[in-house]
């Protein structure tokens, strides 16, 4: 797969002198096959390096362009025990058209962190999921620059309303999206 990789950006450099080479890279470092992935020879399962990296001049070192967005629209409470959940918006207007990478930042207040499913869906309806019910009777549920680049289409543009979906699936305890931040890099 790595030997595919390198004739894929080298045949893009041949055909278009690197057009997409940012793009490419973005692309197999979803799938940890990015710059700096390795394999000792096409027969080996084992010491195989995987890599979710772009070179860096394709993002935060001179050629990629980080755009910050705050929900303005928090705190929100949680409703109690329903699928129908609450959603926090960001709405990422008209910019770069390629995603490198997507980092979060979430901070929710909650009494079980074992009832949530929370998910950042894109204006595509791709969706990460960043806890599955996860966390038994721990609180509150924080995190700060979490990537969640490989649930996203590295192609696909990053304009429109992302959304912070929470719901609380069981009964008793309660919580509210206290804030969501999201972090969108792109190659220009």
């Amino acid at each position: 797969m790595i030997q595919a990789r390198d004739g894929i950006i080298t045949a893009d450099q041949q055909l278009s002198g690197g057009a997409n080479r940012c793009a490419l890279f973005a692309a197999f470092a979803s799938r940890q096959m990015g710059f700096g992935a390795s394999s000792p020879n096409a027969n080996s399962t084992s010491t195989i390096v995987l890599s979710t990296a772009v070179p860096s001049d394709c993002a935060g070192g001179g050629g990629g362009v980080t755009r910050n967005f705050t929900s303005t629209d928090v705190p929100k409470s949680i409703p109690d025990n329903t699928a129908t959940g609450v959603s926090s918006v960001i709405n990422v207007p008209a910019g770069p058209t390629d995603t490198l990478k997507v980092t979060v930042d979430v901070n929710i207040t909650h009494t079980f962190r074992g009832d949530l499913v929370i998910q950042v869906i894109s204006p595509t309806g791709q969706a990460a999921v960043l806890s599955n019910r996860a966390g038994s009777s721990a609180d509150n549920f924080v995190t700060t620059g979490l990537d969640i680049s490989a649930s996203f289409t590295s192609t696909s543009s990053p304009v429109g309303q992302w959304r912070l979906f929470v719901q609380d699936l069981a009964a008793v305890d309660v919580g509210t999206i206290n804030s969501f931040a999201l972090h969108i890099t792109s190659t220009k």
